[in-house]
């Protein structure tokens, strides 16, 4: 009997899978990637281990692209001011310019999407087409799924995207309510706002059953909050026989984000001492780069990571932001116990007692 490959999720997600996940991507980006594939996987579950702290690769193993900062939501788990005052939309030329570098430096895994719903751009589909065109392996979207249309499920299967990530958390349709709020609306108008996205999910599916696609993987999530966590095994329930599998999320509290845009630069880098019984390991300094609209980059993918700013794409390289001062001094900091204010503020406000009710 083939040995199944180990599940792999960070340490703030608990899967539950209805078909081996690592093995379907193996058996299939493994096939068009070989080796190259196998050894991204090899790295980031390398990243995940603190013991391995001292290193790190060559370039960041995965990009997270905000392409604007809009979203037609307002759920009470993200940080509605990162959205406030005009639109902004990240250039096209930044794009190009990112996507040379992503192919001279083989970059293994692009995710779209972060504050921002990418759908709500009218080029995303192109964005994932050129991350494939640059040698990217692993191609994921992360939306509400409340614009997906049946030409933008064609698209999505043809193009053989690696991972499509539908954010629902909660199972019944006034939790939904509750939790995703319409944006700048708090009077919900639709009738079951839920089931419309629960259609859009299915109509993705039935899209790639129809074209007999093993690709791409698909995913709800579930962040774990006192609005939801009685619905944990009733949302299990619902989507266990149905997607290819769920994660279920700790939440964060981000209440303190604006205290930390007050500070000054040298504030939010002063470095402090935890306290021992605190366990301060964050794989995301060796693992990944997130680009903001506005072209700033950050350490992570936490909403906390915008006031962290390690680089800008206009002044910089990836590879420039990946190997510089700043992105050495927060991987040092984690290898002292000594953080500074933001990475600290961030562990602090990881809700993991909510988590704890997901059994994997």
């Amino acid at each position: 009997m083939k040995k199944r490959n180990k599940l792999i999720t960070t340490p703030h997600t608990k899967r539950v899978e209805r078909i081996p996940v690592e093995d379907i991507l193996s058996n299939s980006l493994g096939k068009i990637y070989g080796q190259r594939f196998f050894k991204y996987r090899k790295d980031f579950l390398n990243t995940l281990e603190a013991k391995n702290n001292k290193s790190y690769p060559d370039f960041p193993i995965t990009v997270l692209l905000e392409l604007q900062n809009r979203c037609n939501l307002e759920c009470i788990m993200c940080h509605e001011k990162l959205r406030e005052g005009p639109k902004q939309t990240i250039s096209k030329n930044a794009i190009n310019k990112l996507m040379i570098e992503f192919k001279e430096f083989e970059l293994s895994a692009l995710m779209l999407g972060n504050a921002d719903e990418p759908l709500l751009y009218k080029d995303f589909m192109q964005v994932l087409i050129q991350g494939k065109e640059a040698g990217v392996m692993d191609t994921f979207l992360f939306t509400n799924g409340t614009l997906l249309t049946q030409k933008m499920c064609n698209e999505l299967v043809e193009n053989q995207i690696s991972r499509i990530m539908v954010s629902v958390d909660a199972a019944l349709p006034e939790t939904y309510d509750r939790i995703r709020l319409r944006k700048n609306n708090n009077i919900i108008n639709e009738v079951n706002r839920l089931s419309n996205v629960e259609s859009n999910i299915h109509m993705l599916i039935e899209t790639k059953r129809r074209n007999n696609s093993v690709l791409p993987l698909i995913r709800v999530s579930f962040v774990v909050q006192e609005q939801n966590i009685d619905e944990i095994d009733l949302f299990i329930e619902k989507w266990k026989d149905v997607v290819d599998f769920i994660d279920f999320q700790a939440h964060y509290d981000y209440e303190n984000i604006d205290k930390l845009a007050m500070l000054n630069e040298k504030e939010r880098w002063q470095r402090g001492k935890a306290n021992r019984e605190e366990k301060l390991y964050c794989y995301q300094p060796r693992n990944i780069l997130s680009i903001w609209h506005n072209g700033n980059v950050s350490p992570c993918c936490s909403l906390n990571g915008v006031n962290l700013v390690v680089g800008n794409i206009h002044e910089m390289s990836l590879k420039e932001i990946w190997d510089s001062e700043r992105m050495n001094e927060i991987r040092q900091q984690q290898r002292s116990g000594e953080l500074n204010i933001v990475c600290h503020t961030c562990f602090k406000t990881r809700d993991f007692e909510g988590f704890a009710r997901v059994k994997q």
